[in-house]
């Protein structure tokens, strides 16, 4: 069982549901979820925000794209708090991935590094007084646009199965 099955069935189990907002990958995180049975109980939605514009119409801050522009750790959070909060059925988890794959970004050719992916989980889980999120930063194969969006797909669900497992049942 990969990383995606382990975290779908135990999203499952536990009744907690997942929301998120993907750029570089297109859809590829959503697209592995719904390829195991059962994700409709788990997945509210995904939104594919390829561009500038949809990050920011979808919830992503302008300021936060302006200051940090869209290849950055604090707009992945922005795209994952965003989906967190969408109006979508209360999902438990939000999921935010942006980074350039395989070549520089024409819109933003400066910040756009092929190979560097962001990527952040944002809960409303609690330890202390804290919500629970984790930030990660990927370097991927930047020649294969398939083989670097699997290998975000994979860190992301192992990282969404860390938080659960630090959860009480």
């Amino acid at each position: 069982m990969n990383a995606v099955e382990r975290m779908v069935e135990e999203l499952r189990r536990r009744k907690v549901q997942i929301a998120a907002m993907e750029s570089c990958t297109g859809g590829a995180f959503a697209n592995a979820v719904t390829d195991v049975p059962g994700a409709s109980e788990i997945l509210k939605a995904s939104f594919v925000t390829y561009s500038n514009d949809a990050k920011i119409k979808l919830g992503v801050p302008k300021q936060i794209v302006d200051r940090f522009t869209v290849y950055s750790p604090e707009t992945a959070k922005s795209m994952a708090d965003a989906a967190l909060e969408a109006d979508v059925g209360a999902p438990w988890i939000g999921v935010g991935i942006t980074g350039s794959l395989t070549r520089q970004d024409p819109a933003n050719p400066a910040n756009s590094v092929p190979g560097k992916v962001w990527a952040h989980v944002a809960t409303w889980f609690r330890r202390g007084d804290q919500f629970v999120d984790v930030a990660l930063t990927l370097d991927v194969d930047g020649a294969d646009r398939k083989k670097g969006k699997a290998q975000v797909v994979e860190a992301v669900a192992e990282a969404v199965l860390k938080i659960l497992e630090a959860q009480p049942s």
